[in-house]
């Protein structure tokens, strides 16, 4: 399975893929938060970790409802998604003494409070 963060604004998506969790490397991309992009979104996925739709599991915060066109499709794509409260990934963020703040930093923190709670259920 794939991890995969994405950190959604109005404007953009920031994704980020633990490639290896445990060496601290990860791929990070940036695309548009519009429909028309959601396709070159999940190709870069697909292309970047090596699974199928069905391997992925993409960890989103909800915000407002500029993540849910995306969650939709992503589920219609065959993609496990979670929708995840915001406020959960900021408290792990401070419980490990993170305290920087970026959309890039933001996607990461994300897949990783996705690794720490193995119990989240999928959207």
């Amino acid at each position: 399975m794939a991890t995969i963060g994405i950190d959604v604004s109005k404007k953009k998506l920031d994704l980020c893929w633990l490639r290896d969790a445990q060496a601290g490397k990860v791929k990070t991309r940036v695309f548009p938060n519009a429909h028309d992009h959601y396709p070159a979104l999940l190709s870069w996925l697909l292309k970047q970790t090596g699974a199928s739709p069905g391997e992925l599991q993409v960890y989103l915060e909800a915000t407002g409802i500029y993540h849910e066109p995306l969650a939709h499709w992503l589920h219609q794509a065959g993609v496990t998604v979670y929708v995840l409260n915001p406020a959960r990934v900021r408290y792990y963020a401070r419980s490990l003494g993170d305290q920087g703040k970026s959309d890039k930093k933001d996607s990461k923190r994300i897949a990783h409070f996705a690794l720490a709670n193995p119990e989240l259920t999928p959207w």
